[in-house]
């Protein structure tokens, strides 16, 4: 019996809740707001500058790594091509990125003469930069002829052509 009682009673506390006073509700619309840009890809905004620094101090390492040439040439060999063809997409997608192109020779032939070269070999890499689309205002070329060489006292061809090169330094990122 107390069980039939305490049932009722529900029953009738829920029919007079949901039949109680009536209220006025207000609907409330919100403020219309603009859509969202699609057209535009959104920049990356990361919260951790660091962690980009970093990232993008180890592609510099990883990518801008010696472009050697042949004896007495300032022509860039297809088998160097791959590493620009890893550059040039880096440097479109980080168009911050400063850099200096710096030409190199090995140690025979005049001074003068490996001056000329290794501008030479720089101006060969700027060209290829600048015709795949990268500012000619974010490179800097220089020579340092055989003044800097990479191994000294070459006295056989395998040494003498790690001295055949461009380097490069990161001027700002």
């Amino acid at each position: 019996m107390f069980q039939k009682n305490i049932v009722v009673l529900l029953c009738l506390s829920l029919l007079l809740f949901a039949t109680g006073c009536s209220k006025k509700v207000t609907k409330i619309v919100p403020e219309p707001t603009k859509p969202p840009v699609t057209s535009q890809k959104q920049p990356h905004i990361s919260n951790n500058d660091s962690f980009d620094k970093q990232e993008t101090d180890a592609r510099i390492k990883e990518l801008f790594i010696p472009i050697y040439f042949e004896f007495n040439r300032y022509s860039i060999t297809n088998a160097e091509i791959y590493k620009l063809d890893k550059i040039g997409p880096f440097l479109s997608q980080n168009s911050h990125i400063k850099i200096q192109i710096e030409g190199h020779c090995d140690e025979r032939g005049t001074s003068e003469y490996n001056m000329g070269l290794g501008e030479n070999r720089a101006r060969a890499v700027n060209n290829w930069l600048t015709s795949y689309g990268i500012a000619q205002s974010r490179i800097e070329i220089t020579s340092f002829g055989e003044e800097r060489p990479a191994f000294n006292n070459c006295d056989d061809e395998s040494c003498h052509s790690r001295n055949r090169r461009v380097e490069w330094k990161i001027l700002s990122k």
